[in-house]
């Protein structure tokens, strides 16, 4: 075998090793990419990336899209619940004032089974008592 072809094999076999490369680590990045389960039923789901939907509306788009914005929150570990659901109502006032004023609504405070509801019905239109949206 002559020079140019044997430097030519080993260019070769070098490619093809390298190209096989990053086709067994797209292999095993598939496998890993897919779901698991055990005999228990639990189900491990890798993490993934979830774009923003084309069926998606644009304000919504925009709402995620600030979100990025966004500082990130962690919650006090030991923060007592009392605590916890005043802050979010307090975050959420004006979201909710503005809905209102969009959607004008009745909001009464009711328990159903021992659990504090709100339960929100359009105002002006006939409801069916037998339906409702949780």
């Amino acid at each position: 075998m002559n020079t140019e072809k044997a430097i030519t094999l080993v260019a070769l076999a070098g490619a093809i090793t390298l190209g096989l490369v990053p086709m067994a680590a797209t292999a095993q990045q598939a496998a890993a990419s897919r779901p698991t389960f055990e005999k228990d039923g639990t189900t491990h789901v890798p993490a993934f990336d979830l774009p923003v939907s084309t069926f998606m509306s644009k304000e919504a788009a925009d709402a995620l899209t600030a979100r990025a914005g966004a500082p990130a929150f962690e919650m006090p570990p030991a923060l007592d619940i009392s605590i916890i659901r005043m802050g979010m109502e307090m975050v959420l006032a004006p979201s909710v004032k503005l809905m209102q004023s969009k959607y004008p609504a009745d909001i009464v405070q009711e328990k159903i089974g021992g659990v504090p509801t709100r339960v929100v019905t359009p105002k002006g239109v006939k409801i069916a008592h037998n339906r409702v949206l949780i």
